[in-house]
């Protein structure tokens, strides 16, 4: 990627403590569903999404279900997405802040994690847009309370429902400064980031101060509000292999459509999205930048420079390359020093440990990528 100019950059700041290592993506999830947020919605939206039980009350017929996130109920397969460690006495995994405390943090020596909610990654392709806003803001008072108080450690990323974007720059507005939040987890939805839909969240999100992270939503081309993809996978493992087609789209969308020239501030964090396609998306589109620029003229530099001041990936899953060379020339190929910060994907299967997963790093690359890059981004919200 080229280079920036140093006068367009400014040195960061980051906060005392010496964290060693931060953890950008553990997923709390709920011990019983929606039911979790029941006390945390008003009575309205706890009977229209049957979380009171009325709607059964004398009717006669089998229990109407409470309603559901939507998530991807194509596929079936063994894993079940969880370790099968990650649960302390038979409760769904990632649902005890404090079973997680120990198993995740004590035991990897983490000093922040930064919880990325497990069960509202498919929220922006539901179709009621005041059903999807009241449960996120049900779901943010929930974490704090639930998961921001149980330990110094966690830090928060605050949901918002994609669907209006009004009602999402409210809830930043409303939430955005707690205690313990350090980013803003939106949900994906059909619409391209690049879109002018999305303006609000933007501009809220960058008064805060707060990074955006957006991450695989398990509605993708199963739901027609979810993110598309080129084609329907008939198995799993193509619909796997293929979510990061969704992110490669987002992106190219944001840089073409001069989303970092409107929100100099705004920060984007692509967790679980992968990087490894990175270099070949970003040397297509600066090439057709050279040669359509005319085009996009709000598009003031290359659109690779812009990743440097304004973009971070998360690195689980770390590429499994079969030379452990080819994934370390890979890190400094996407200037993993600038833009690569840790996560592990607690509780699920493909759980990266920080002591092996990320054995390629090169020595130089650790610091930054353990820590170092998470503190810059996260600064002060840390402590």
């Amino acid at each position: 990627m080229t280079a920036l100019d140093p006068a367009t950059t400014t040195e960061p700041t980051a906060p005392t403590p010496d964290f060693a290592l931060i953890d950008c993506d553990v997923h709390p999830y709920f011990a019983d569903g929606l039911r979790d947020l029941a006390d945390y919605l008003p009575s309205l939206w706890r009977h229209r999404l049957n979380l009171d039980g009325q709607l059964n009350a004398g009717s006669g017929f089998a229990a109407m279900p409470s309603a559901q996130i939507p998530a991807n109920c194509l596929y079936v397969d063994d894993i079940a997405g969880f370790r099968r460690d990650a649960s302390g006495s038979g409760e769904v995994p990632g649902s005890d802040p404090a079973f997680v405390s120990r198993h995740l943090l004590d035991h990897y020596k983490i000093d922040r994690g930064v919880l990325v909610s497990g069960n509202l990654l498919g929220l922006g392709a539901m179709t009621d847009p005041d059903a999807a806003a009241a449960i996120a803001s049900a779901y943010n008072d929930w974490m704090i309370e639930k998961w921001l108080s149980s330990d110094v450690r966690y830090r928060g990323a605050l949901v918002v429902a994609p669907q209006d974007p009004t009602l999402a720059a409210q809830e930043i507005e409303r939430v955005g400064d707690a205690t313990g939040m350090v980013e803003i987890l939106l949900p994906l939805s059909n619409i391209a980031m690049g879109n002018r839909h999305f303006q609000p969240i933007y501009a809220a999100a960058a008064s805060h101060g707060l990074p955006i992270a957006v991450h695989p939503s398990g509605t993708e081309n199963v739901f027609v509000t979810g993110p598309p993809m080129p084609t329907m996978p008939a198995y799993k493992i193509e619909w796997r292999t293929a979510l990061t087609q969704v992110h490669q789209s987002n992106l190219i969308s944001m840089l073409c459509h001069g989303i970092f020239e409107q929100f100099p501030a705004l920060k984007i964090v692509i967790t679980e999205g992968g990087f490894a396609w990175l270099p070949d998306v970003l040397w297509r589109l600066d090439a057709s930048w050279r040669a359509l620029r005319d085009e996009v003229p709000w598009v003031k530099r290359a659109p690779s420079e812009y990743i440097h001041d304004h973009v971070r990936f998360t690195t689980q899953p770390f590429p499994e390359a079969p030379r452990p060379a080819d994934a370390a020339a890979l890190c400094r190929i996407v200037d993993g020093e600038q833009i690569l910060m840790y996560s592990s994907d607690y509780p699920h299967f493909d759980f990266d440990d920080p002591n092996r997963a990320l054995t390629p790093l090169p020595d130089d690359l650790r610091e930054p990528v353990f820590s170092g890059n998470a503190r810059e981004l996260f600064g002060d919200r840390l402590l």
